[in-house]
């Protein structure tokens, strides 16, 4: 609906101002929001999984969203100039100045949300759309007034200066990524410019090795594994990095030829067919709105905003918005209205007849569901037909069987599941080395790692043969070494090399870990080690441990040190050398 009419509306001069002005308004608010969030550490319920403050479940939608906003607030305040230049006679105020050189701050503002989204890709799209503006800005005017371009070597040193300054972690990245030799993309992965290079080269092999109407909607993440570089195969891939390579994937070349053909259509329609208005303050305002627009464009060649419903939706009102208000552009014929309503119809009666089918369990649902396990020829892109094939081929032939988990870890969505189940199976067979192989891959995979590590130490029953093993799981990351030491026996704490062992891992756990650790320790009266293991803590994790350390303190009736610390960390001043009181003692007892 929101496509038709933008198809179909033609706003004036004074519509599309007001549009622009209050888009880039509500742009604003959303930018100054994420700067405030960002500085006081809050997250929304729905993008908590992004590690910088979003507004949507990905960061670089919200990252793209600033930067069409940033490039509307610079556009506006180019407007004095540009009315200047179409009408020399016009008069110069000062406050008109000052109201330029504040939203040219507005739109610095957005830059600096954008630099807080850490966004490689919508940064540079944020450039191009700039390069775009200050263009379309001077070729709208007449050639021999240029006096924009004086003005635009001060501006991109005022950037520039602003980028250095304010740039951040973004600054960090994007030199990162510039300074990268080219030899380096095909031999370190673990950057994310030259992950993602990777991935396109290999999506470019799926391409050519796929049927021109490519592998079908919704099957990228399921075919994808079988071209992935076993190094890099345990990290799971649901989408290509670009629109352009995800719509060739699954659609083919002739959906990526049908969809570039769409869109150069709807491109096209932004040229007026006649030049009247050029020159005037309502052409002026349809080139910010283009401006704005291509960085979205732009950003679809790095990333999937054309994927996501929010970018789209910008996309379609910028769009809209810079339509020329030319009357002579045909209407859409009624012929396609009613072929797409009548399409719409049978989608929505197609999708309401399969939940009748699913909530009644019909016969017919019924009658097909086993043809679901059959042989895998049935389900070739499922993954739970390899697993329930390896299980029963393992005691006949190990490696069919190992070959049939790898197809499994290849093939499921939720990337961790498998290689865990698998080494469950595996540990509970016997083959301990492959089960550790496998519990290697699920932590790799895993989003949460500490609580997949958990599980493997509940699978595994911390088993006292495999404890050096176990161990080695948790090298990958300092919470996992916590977690080890936090599920170990307490038993078998007080023994010389578990003490030993315990010390060399003390440091690099975490302060929050060190806590839990020494509370679990205090739990089962074991106060001596509390105290020895704090006493080595850096001095920067006793803001979170000193509770425990109290309390070993009190279970050991060693008052005057659990009270020196009491004072250290609550009342933040030095115990006094004068001998502590019997009213002083309960009152810490109590």
């Amino acid at each position: 609906m929101l496509f038709k009419f933008a198809y179909t509306y033609r706003p004036t001069g004074l519509q599309r101002a007001r549009c622009i002005r209050l888009l880039a308004g509500a742009l604003l608010i959303l930018g100054i929001g994420s700067i405030i969030a960002a500085k006081l550490g809050i997250t929304l319920p729905w993008a908590n999984r992004v590690h910088v403050f979003s507004w949507f479940p990905n960061r670089n939608q919200s990252a793209l969203v600033f930067a069409s906003g940033s490039v509307l607030l610079f556009g506006l305040a180019f407007l004095p100039w540009y009315r200047q230049r179409i009408d020399s006679s016009a008069p110069t105020f000062r406050s008109i100045w000052i109201h330029t050189i504040l939203r040219a701050l507005l739109g610095s503002l957005l830059l600096y949300a954008l630099f807080l989204s850490l966004s490689k890709g919508a940064l540079i799209a944020w450039c191009v759309g700039m390069f775009a503006l200050v263009f379309l800005t001077v070729i709208s005017t007449n050639s021999k007034h240029l006096g924009l371009l004086r003005v635009l070597p001060a501006f991109a040193i005022l950037l520039f200066a602003f980028f250095v300054f304010f740039g951040g972690k973004s600054r960090e990245r994007l030199v990162e990524f510039i300074a990268s030799p080219p030899s380096a993309l095909a031999t370190e992965t673990e950057r994310s410019a030259n992950f993602r290079w990777q991935i396109y080269v290999e999506s470019t092999s799926l391409i050519v090795d796929q049927p021109w109407a490519g592998v079908g909607l919704g099957q990228f993440q399921y075919i994808f594994p079988q071209y992935r570089r076993i190094p890099a195969a345990h990290v799971a891939i649901l989408h290509p990095e670009s629109d352009f390579f995800w719509w060739a994937s699954e659609l083919g070349i002739i959906g990526l030829s049908l969809i570039t053909l769409c869109l150069g259509s709807l491109l096209l329609r932004l040229k007026p067919k006649a030049d009247k208005d050029r020159g005037s303050l309502d052409h002026y305002y349809r080139c910010i709105a283009i401006a704005a627009l291509t960085p979205i464009f732009v950003h679809g060649l790095v990333d999937v905003g054309g994927h996501r419903i929010g970018t789209v939706l910008l996309a379609i009102i910028l769009y809209t918005v810079a339509l020329p208000n030319d009357a002579s552009l045909l209407r859409p014929s009624p012929i396609y209205q009613y072929l797409w309503r009548f399409t719409g119809l049978a989608v929505l009666l197609i999708g309401a007849l399969l939940l009748t089918l699913a909530e009644l369990r019909s016969p017919l649902l019924k009658a097909y569901a086993p043809k679901a396990n059959e042989p895998l020829q049935s389900r070739p892109l499922q993954w739970q037909p390899y697993f329930r094939s390896a299980g029963q081929s393992y005691a006949n032939d190990r490696k069919v069987a190992l070959h049939d988990f790898q197809k499994a870890r290849f093939l499921v969505a939720d990337n961790s599941l498998v290689p865990f189940e698998e080494g469950s199976f595996l540990f509970r067979v016997g083959d301990y080395k492959q089960a550790f192989a496998a519990f290697t891959s699920a932590l790799r995979r895993s989003e949460q790692p500490v609580e997949t590590y958990r599980r493997i130490l509940r699978r595994t029953r911390f088993s006292a043969d495999h404890r050096e093993e176990l161990r080695n799981l948790a090298n990958m990351d300092a919470k996992l070494v916590a977690a080890y030491w936090e599920a170990f026996p307490t038993r078998e704490v007080n023994t010389r090399e578990t003490m030993q062992s315990l010390r060399r891992d003390w440091k690099t756990i975490t302060g929050a870990g060190q806590k839990r650790i020494l509370e679990r320790l205090n739990r089962h009266k074991l106060p001596q080690i509390t105290l020895s293991l704090f006493e080595i803590s850096a001095p920067e994790k006793h803001q979170q441990s000193w509770t425990a350390a109290m309390q070993a303190h009190v279970e050991i009736g060693e008052w005057e040190e659990a009270l020196n610390i009491l004072n250290q960390w609550v009342m933040h001043k030095n115990i006094s050398t004068k001998p502590i009181t019997d009213y002083e003692l309960k009152r810490l007892q109590s």
